[in-house]
């Protein structure tokens, strides 16, 4: 039956000669009647739709040890196969292999309902105008990518600080549709990793070691979802601590030595060097 649609919707769009703009083109192609947004891809066929993945963080930034989180500004690709916008065999498989659709018609097609679990806070970036890019192939390939400013949880453990590393992670899974209905998966491509980092990236109090892209499908009360996540290495800066906190600290207690060479008869002296070394100890902590 499915097979039998889309030939029928393909030889539809073959062979109406009405069809002479990519608008009208795009109009037949997820017109409401013979696309329905509701519905996944390959539901009819009872088999998973399987969604690659690839993230380009450009930014991190504000890592907070108190709340427990950081920011991060990203692009999210999302890519699955829909065979109800296969177009192949169609004047318009020659004229444009490939179509970049405006970003308002987003709500037209259907995309997955992937979102980021560990997320306290996030938009997407409108400047200057909404950053979304979606482009349908001729055999029915979307793609998909936004850019997201995230502001996401990030279990800290700091009993070694400021000699810590930690591990942060960008959490990804789908909401509603279980493992049966929504794969995901990463991007793999050669020489191409699925997690890409902005070389230009620097943190003032971390420096990012390693990344690492994982599996991570969960399960609840509601079912087995999938999830994939990455695994960001951060190694903490010890040069900005040595810098502000160990060598002037270290500076202070050996002057303060300096009032056991002092004549003890010289009580003004030996207590004012005292507390002095105290009132900077004092304001440096605060």
């Amino acid at each position: 039956m499915t097979l039998f649609t889309l030939v029928s919707s393909t030889n539809y769009l073959r062979h109406d000669a009405t069809i002479n703009t990519v608008e009208e083109f795009l109009d037949t192609l997820i017109n409401s009647s013979r696309y329905d947004r509701r519905i996944r891809p390959f539901f009819s066929q009872r088999k998973a739709c399987n969604v690659t993945m690839t993230i380009h963080i450009n930014t991190i930034s504000a890592i907070n040890e108190v709340n427990m989180d950081y920011n991060t500004d990203l692009i999210f690709r999302q890519s699955w196969y829909d065979p109800r916008l296969n177009y192949t065999g169609t004047d318009w498989a020659i004229k444009s292999p490939i179509i970049t659709l405006h970003y308002s018609l987003i709500d037209r097609i259907w995309v997955p309902d992937s979102f980021f679990r560990n997320a306290k806070e996030g938009k997407r970036s409108d400047i200057t105008v909404p950053n979304r890019l979606i482009r349908i192939h001729r055999d029915g390939k979307v793609l998909y990518s936004q850019r997201l400013l995230l502001k996401l949880d990030c279990q800290m453990k700091l009993q070694k600080f400021p000699l810590d590393n930690q591990t942060c992670v960008v959490n990804i899974g789908s909401y509603g549709f279980a493992t049966n209905d929504l794969a995901f998966f990463w991007e793999e491509a050669p020489n191409v990793s699925a997690i890409r980092v902005n070389e230009d990236l620097e943190m003032p109090d971390f420096v990012l070691s390693n990344h690492e892209a994982r599996y991570c499908n969960r399960t609840t009360a509601t079912g087995k979802f999938a999830c994939i996540e990455v695994h960001l290495a951060l190694q903490r800066n010890i040069n900005l601590y040595l810098q502000q906190l160990y060598l002037p600290s270290t500076l202070i207690v050996a002057l303060s030595f300096i009032a056991f060479w002092i004549d003890y008869k010289s009580h003004p002296a030996r207590t004012l060097l005292s507390l002095l070394s105290i009132v900077t100890v004092t304001t440096k902590a605060e």
